[in-house]
């Protein structure tokens, strides 16, 4: 081929609103599926911790209104041809009456959720199939570090569970005694030094903000950008949730960007490839065609 440079070719990914934009994510990777992950679309704690789940179950991850399953989200379970459906979270983020919405279309229906978001992070831990002693621990205070693991621990196999800023949760903790390696995703000033300390092996895996943060990590684990990327909002959570699980399916790297420009650290690690193809998670106003 000589010098010719690829051509990347770019794509988007993205329905009207975040529980639409799930619906086309799912339709690009799934013709069929046996499970459906189900998420809360309006805040992020419990369902941070799904993707390697998912993955496992080759789920896609579809997201819900607190009360209601959106219309969009019930015909894609319909066009899945699910049989069982994981709702994420407890009765106080996602209500009984969507189990019911779900049962009602003769769909089995199995909550996992905890007093917490980090009891959450366990339990969907320990629904993994691996042994659970190598895991990524990431702030459950916010949403980036943990999205930028998703698609890694997806395809490792490897649980997230989810810590505070200054202190191991107690279900966290009593998870993590069996794990040998621990990889803090994320800075000091997301997961603090103390947090370190308290684990005999681990590694830190942490920019300066969750942009680095996140091509931190591609670097760490030699994530080839030559073939398939997927970039969506650092800013908002629901499209890289979604996203996180195609991305492991295709493997494929999922990084995180502003609307308007490619973060610096993103950009460093972009101009050292050449993807065969990039997609966009989400509409123009949540991010824009920056790839150039």
């Amino acid at each position: 081929m000589g010098n010719e440079k690829l051509t990347t070719i770019t794509n988007r990914i993205a329905g009207s609103d975040r529980y639409s934009t799930a619906v086309e994510i799912s339709k690009q990777g799934w013709t069929s599926a046996d499970s459906v992950v189900v998420g809360l679309g309006t805040n992020y704690p419990d369902v941070l911790s799904a993707t390697p789940f998912a993955y496992q179950e080759n789920a896609p991850i579809l997201l819900t209104e607190p009360e209601e399953l959106p219309d969009v989200v019930l015909k894609e379970i319909i066009r899945l041809k699910a049989k069982k459906v994981y709702v994420i979270g407890g009765t106080s983020a996602i209500s009984n009456n969507v189990e019911k919405q779900i049962s009602g279309l003769g769909v089995k229906v199995e909550r996992i959720g905890g007093s917490s978001r980090y009891e959450t992070s366990t339990l969907l831990a320990s629904k993994l199939k691996g042994t659970g002693d190598k895991v990524f621990l990431a702030s459950g205070e916010n949403f980036p570090d943990a999205l930028s693991i998703a698609t890694i621990a997806a395809r490792k196999g490897y649980p997230i569970l989810l810590t505070k800023k200054e202190s191991i949760p107690y279900h966290t903790n009593q998870f993590l005694a069996k794990a040998k390696e621990v990889y803090i995703i994320g800075g000091e000033q997301v997961i603090a030094p103390t947090v370190k300390k308290s684990l005999s092996q681990s590694i830190r895996i942490g920019g300066e903000d969750r942009y680095s943060t996140s091509t931190k990590i591609v670097e760490h684990f030699s994530e080839s950008l030559d073939s398939t990327i997927f970039l969506s909002s650092g800013r908002t959570f629901p499209d890289a949730l979604a996203g996180s699980v195609l991305a492991a399916k295709e493997e494929g790297v999922l990084l995180l960007s502003e609307k308007s420009t490619i973060p610096y650290s993103t950009k460093k690690v972009l101009e050292q490839s050449t993807p065969v193809d990039v997609n966009y998670l989400g509409g123009r106003e949540v991010i824009g065609d920056i790839y150039k």
